[in-house]
């Protein structure tokens, strides 16, 4: 499933008229996804999209992840486009957002392999899978500072009103709690040294799904990925933590468990000339 990320610099973000402004980014992450599915040939409708409002950066980006892997997509076929291919989609991506208010930079398309991703169903109950052998005396794997990180759509915080508004701190702590109990139970599973994976909540300004967990291994050694039956037990244990908080148990929500890092395909102006 693609995953369209617009990151737009807050400078940018101030100087755009409010009137319009979230229907225009929407319409560029979906003309971005559209892009892909149709340049990729992915076979199935999911998709996602955030928009992210950040300070340190001076020109909005906008990045695609998507999966590969035999029966990505339930298929019965491998999914693995062209590196031609890949390159061609970004280029229709980088092309349409030139076209949007948003001074768009830079596209990068990530393409993940050996990843799972899930999406959680209205009244589905967390389940308790029987640890892989893999996991009973600890992970016995290089797997580098791993990270679980919780993005949370700004509409899902009660508090959260004004177009402007600085986000509540309360609520952001709160979901920090979560995201860090998420940590501990893959540190544990794990068998890792004491607070070894990191945990952090990122407020999307706008967002499709009220909240995305991606639990990151950007480290692992390629020796030690983690196999199907693995990186489903993992993503059960983020999702229990997120299921059983009162804030967090209701509205959608996707899980994602990637590991290594993604040969990432950047498009730019310059790289067009």
């Amino acid at each position: 499933m693609p995953l369209c990320t617009l990151e737009v610099s807050r400078e940018k973000y101030e100087a755009l008229p409010a009137e319009g402004w979230d229907q225009a980014a929407i319409a560029l992450c979906e003309a971005a996804l559209e892009h892909v599915h149709r340049g990729l040939e992915i076979p199935v409708p999911d998709e996602e999209w955030r928009i992210l409002v950040r300070d340190g950066i001076t020109e909005s980006r906008l990045s695609v992840s998507f999966t590969l892997g035999s029966d990505e997509y339930g298929t019965g076929t491998i999914f693995k486009p062209s590196a031609e291919q890949i390159h061609a989609t970004g280029i229709a991506v980088f092309e349409s957002a030139q076209r949007s208010p948003f001074a768009v930079s830079q596209v990068a398309m990530e393409p993940w392999s050996e990843t799972t991703f899930h999406i959680r169903q209205e009244e589905e109950a967390s389940q308790d899978l029987a640890l892989p052998a893999a996991f009973e005396d600890g992970a016995g794997r290089e797997v580098g500072q791993p990270i679980v990180r919780l993005v949370v759509a700004a509409e899902a915080l009660q508090s959260y009103q004004a177009r402007r508004e600085n986000e509540p701190s309360g609520e952001v702590k709160a979901l920090e709690a979560v995201a860090g109990e998420m940590a501990g139970s893959i540190n544990e599973t794990l068998g890792l040294p004491e607070n070894c994976v990191r945990s952090e909540v990122v407020v999307a300004h706008r967002a499709q799904t009220l909240y995305s967990v991606e639990v990151d291994f950007p480290d692992v050694a390629h020796g030690y990925l983690f196999g199907p039956e693995e990186r489903l037990h993992l993503m059960m244990k983020v999702e229990k933590p997120l299921n059983g908080n009162f804030s967090t148990k209701e509205g959608s929500a996707t899980f994602w468990v990637r590991q290594g890092k993604p040969a990432a395909d950047v498009v730019t102006a310059a790289s067009l000339k």
